[in-house]
């Protein structure tokens, strides 16, 4: 249908009245609105429902049949606002164009409420054009998933990362969770449901700007960090500055006041239209140095001093790295599906250097029509190179024709009946760079000049009404998948990419199809041939072309003898957890094909910065343990699951990344430790450098000697020597993982392979066990010495001390009897193995064991606590693993109180529960207890000691 135009001049008063409303007290003095939409009558001038000159979005995730319309507000009749209505899709719209000025910062806000959602969220957009309408960045707000009263949101006070934005744009989105199956356990999209939204304002700020010495916000190399404040149209003359430092966890550090300085040269970037951009009032900038004497994750923040309001605060990131040797090799890397953006390729490089990476995915199909930007990315390629660093070549999309078009997507058409047909996102083709520089020379203008090289070139579609052509692409659109670009005709695609395989055949060998979560070629028909006649097709001009793609850990991959890909980079939505990886991701693989796992953080909404942190961690170590030939992460840049923040510089999970990265990386897994209290672990080595990566759900000490040059490394790369407890190290574990390098790597793998012939021995009373026990010598020379049995007491041997001698390399045996006592404790007891030997020198350390009393077949757990009436129940549950029927005579010793006794007869396969109530039970607290079980015509006895708990 064609939109009503019988009051275009009644249509443009309105617009402008709206947009030239006067500021708002609310959003301070200094705020000039430039857009407000209520949805109220003025933006309905024909009275059809649909807000005048709004877009709507169209395409597979915004059918058309989604209902959306000015509606009343269901609490307030007299208010209206605008609704989306979910009926098996989702839904979004975009504002008319807003034009802006550079030297400005900007504020968006509005109002969401929703209606019976589950899954799906309703948020806000912002995004920035060029004065091509050229989208330049997107930024978004918060995802309201509940929210039955009206809830504000806001993004800003934000400053245009580009000083080229000539325009802004606001989407309107109630949208399903990105991505995935419900087949694989993420949720679908909501069928029913609806958002609300009102009071939208983008208001214009005086512009204030903090910016960094360094581009990603990353020091290393003894580098001091610096930060400039700088204001433009500030209506106070030289107004004082509050800079803070902060930690880790937001305290505060070191704060100082400095006064700007006034630069009467700076008027702000005119641009084209000098009035509009314009800019009043005072300018001026402000240096300040932190003194920053420690390595790790810091924030600056800076406002006006003695001021209350937020409006004029800018905060922003930094990391001061510690020093660190890179290995040579590893399998960690990063997928930048997005390209340069957000930094430019060379202090891209730089970052790629210092992130603890080895492989890095980049689209590049974007140079097909574009020489310069192929020079650049040879550049590219070869400074990874240089820091051993390898490409993997990202296959996308096609860029666009001359003409703006991408061949492979179907054309768009305005619909001026509500809004216009959606555009699917490109993937960003810079614009060309003039000159004949080289390479080095091009990227060095690339990075200098900010805004130039990031313009992406985009299909356009009229918005009824607009003055301009708009490229009003949806933010949020999904991109072509893989199996949708490759399974049209080669000539669709093949001749824009074959510029890109001759100019970086040579230097880049693999190549992936699709981003790394992209699974679409699951399920794909005879898909070994599919892949087959691409390989051919590709490898023209390399005969060592690999390539590979996206597939999910719970799809069976087709059978291919050879394969005709070489890797696949595994998936899951959601993302599996380190148990289900060592699951899903078997150590053992047959055939050449490479597994690489895709690793995506938790969400930063969603979880604290501590369980973020362990996950991380926890999900590493499981690759590295399962033999992951690579460990990616898909999406750097973002600030919910990001390394890094989407405007590019550090997150707080950085650190964590490249600590384990450097750590892992190319190192050897040797296995688990056991240690005096029992902290989970995992041990690594590299060239003869061992680690080992510990923690404990609960805060304690591990005591034990490890080597002679053990340091403590926590997951943000700050560094201790342990305190000692003679020639033992005290290693705090707590639930964030240590990670203490400098292990005796012949001591760790002799703790590593000691044994006892069985870990379980019968609970038989008196009566001689033998259980003999190994290990090997893994010192470079023969060793002499002796090996000191420490059992529990009451325990009888007389093998407890013994002579050993062993060549390197040599597994000794040596033997064990022991007899229990009346009252051996049944289940878990520890043991330590004390070793006095000399290898070249003296060495004395011990190994801590286990052994579990009782077959297992038969045990017994005990539970107590305060009940109502003030008594302490202890409850005794029996579980009988056998087919044979048990009977047990049971006895509950109570310090200063009589026994309690029971009986347990003929309890079949099963659990047996009884319970003992003990009076004036607070007194009994903390005391230990002992329940005996003596076995009726058998020989088992079971012993249990436990402290009474409330």
């Amino acid at each position: 249908m064609i939109r009503n135009r019988l009051f275009p001049l009644l249509l443009l008063s309105a617009i402008l009245a709206g947009m030239l409303a006067a500021p708002m007290a609310a959003r301070g003095a200094d705020a000039i609105s430039l857009f407000r939409c209520g949805f109220e009558e003025d933006w309905d001038v024909n009275f059809d429902g649909w807000p005048d000159r709004w877009n709507r979005e169209r395409g597979p995730n915004y059918p058309r049949y989604v209902r959306i319309e000015i509606v009343s507000d269901p609490a307030d009749k007299t208010n209206h606002c605008l609704r989306i209505g979910l009926d098996g899709g989702g839904g979004a719209l975009s504002s008319p164009e807003i034009e802006m000025s550079a030297g400005y910062s900007y504020l968006l806000e509005g109002s969401i409420k929703t209606e019976k959602l589950k899954n799906d969220a309703a948020f806000l957009t912002l995004s920035f054009y060029d004065e091509k309408h050229a989208l330049l960045e997107t930024l978004s707000t918060s995802r309201l998933v509940t929210a039955p009263d009206w809830t504000k949101v806001r993004i800003g006070p934000f400053t245009p990362r580009r000083r080229n934005s000539r325009y802004a744009v606001i989407g309107l989105h109630l949208e399903p969770p990105p991505g995935g199956s419900r087949l694989e356990g993420s949720p679908g999209p909501d069928w029913k449901g609806a958002a609300l939204f009102d009071d939208l304002s983008l208001s214009r700020l005086p512009q204030m700007l903090l910016q960094s010495n360094s581009a990603s916000h990353v020091y290393a190399d003894g580098v001091a960090p610096e930060f400039t404040c700088r204001v433009t149209g500030f209506p106070n003359q030289a107004p004082t500055m509050r800079f803070e430092l902060h930690g880790l966890r937001d305290e505060l550090l070191q704060q100082e006041d400095l006064q700007l300085i006034a630069d009467e040269n700076e008027l702000g970037d005119r641009g084209p239209n000098s009035k509009a951009n314009e800019t009043s009032g005072f300018h001026g900038a402000i240096t300040w140095k932190p003194k920053i004497k420690e390595t790790g994750f810091y924030r600056v923040r800076v406002q006006i001093a003695n001021q209350t309001s937020n409006l004029y605060e800018r905060s922003t990131t930094l990391i001061v790295l510690p020093p660190g040797n890179r290995p040579t090799a590893g399998e960690f890397g990063w997928s930048l599906p997005d390209g340069d953006e957000p930094l430019p390729l060379v202090p891209l490089a730089e970052l790629l250097g210092q992130a603890g990476v080895h492989y890095v995915k980049f689209p590049v199909w974007s140079a097909g029509r574009n020489q310069a930007r192929a020079d650049r990315l040879v550049w590219f390629t070869e400074r990874l190179n240089f820091q051993g660093i390898q490409l993997i070549g990202l296959l996308l999309e096609p860029p666009p024709d001359a003409e703006g078009t991408n061949l492979a997507k179907p054309s768009a058409t305005a619909d001026a009946n509500g809004g216009a047909a959606a555009l699917a996102p490109e993937t960003a083709s810079p614009v060309a760079a003039g000159g004949e520089t080289s390479a080095a020379e091009t990227v060095a203008a690339e990075s200098a000049q900010e805004g130039t090289s990031g313009a992406k070139v985009r299909p356009k579609r009229k918005a009824p009404g607009a003055a301009a052509n708009l490229a009003v692409d949806s933010p949020l659109s999904v991109p072509l998948s893989a199996a949708t670009v490759f399974a049209d005709d080669p000539q669709s695609w093949y001749p824009s990419l074959e510029p890109v395989l001759t100019r970086l055949s040579l230097k880049v060998r693999m190549w992936q199809l699709g981003r790394d979560q992209d699974t679409s070629f699951v399920g794909y028909p005879d898909l070994p041939k599919k892949i087959l006649a691409l390989k051919h097709q590709l490898q023209r001009f390399n005969q060592e072309l690999h390539i590979g793609f996206g597939w999910r850990y719970l799809n069976e991959v087709p059978e291919a003898t050879p394969a005709p890909w070489s890797f696949l980079s595994l998936s899951a939505n959601p993302p599996l957890t380190a148990d289900e990886l060592q699951v899903y991701l078997p150590r053992e693989r047959k055939g050449p094909v490479k597994h690489w796992v895709v690793l995506e953080p938790l969400s930063r909404q969603e979880y604290s910065l501590e369980a973020r942190v362990q996950d991380l961690i926890q999900r590493m170590l499981a690759a590295k343990i399962q033999n992951a030939d690579g460990v990616f992460n898909p999406q750097p840049f973002s600030d919910d699951r990001g390394l890094m923040n989407a405007d590019g510089t550090p997150g707080e999970l950085f650190l964590p990344w490249r600590t384990m990265a450097l750590a892992l990386g190319g190192a050897e897994y040797l296995g688990t430790l056991e240690l005096p209290e029992r902290s989970p672990n995992q041990v690594f080595s590299r060239n003869g450098e061992t680690i080992m990566v510990v923690w404990n759900d609960r805060p304690t000490q591990e005591t034990l000697y490890l080597g002679e040059n053990v340091h403590l490394m926590d997951p943000f790369g700050r560094s201790v020597q342990p305190a000692l407890d003679g020639e033992q190290q005290i290693i705090p574990v707590g639930p964030l993982p240590t990670i203490v390098t400098g292990l005796s790597e012949p001591i760790a793998r002799w703790r590593l392979s000691f044994a006892f012939a069985s870990r379980q021995m019968p609970s038989v009373i008196g009566k001689p066990l033998s259980n003999p026990f190994s290990f090997q010598n893994f010192f470079p020379q023969g060793i002499s010495g002796t090996v000191k049995l420490n059992l529990p007491e009451g325990w009888r041997t007389t093998l407890d001390r013994q002579s050993l001698k062993a060549a390197s390399g040599e597994k000794v045996t040596l033997p064990l009897e022991v007899a229990l006592p009346f009252d051996a404790a049944s289940g878990h007891q520890k043991i330590r193995i004390d070793f006095d030997i000399s290898a070249g020198r003296p060495y004395q350390f011990s190994i801590y064991h286990a052994l579990d009393i009782g077959q297992g077949d038969v045990d017994i757990e005990v539970h107590s606590r305060l009940n109502e009436k003030g008594e302490l129940e202890v409850e005794q549950q029996l579980t009988n693993r056998t087919d044979q029927a048990v009977s047990f005579k049971c006895q509950l010793f109570i310090p200063d109180r009589r026994r309690m006794v029971s009986q347990v007869v003929e309890q079949d396969r099963g659990r047996d529960t009884k319970v003992y109530r003990l009076q004036d039970g607070r007194e009994l607290l903390g005391k230990t207890l002992w329940l005996r079980a003596e076995e009726i015509g058998g020989q088992r006895v079971l012993n249990y000691r436990f402290p009474a708990e409330e």
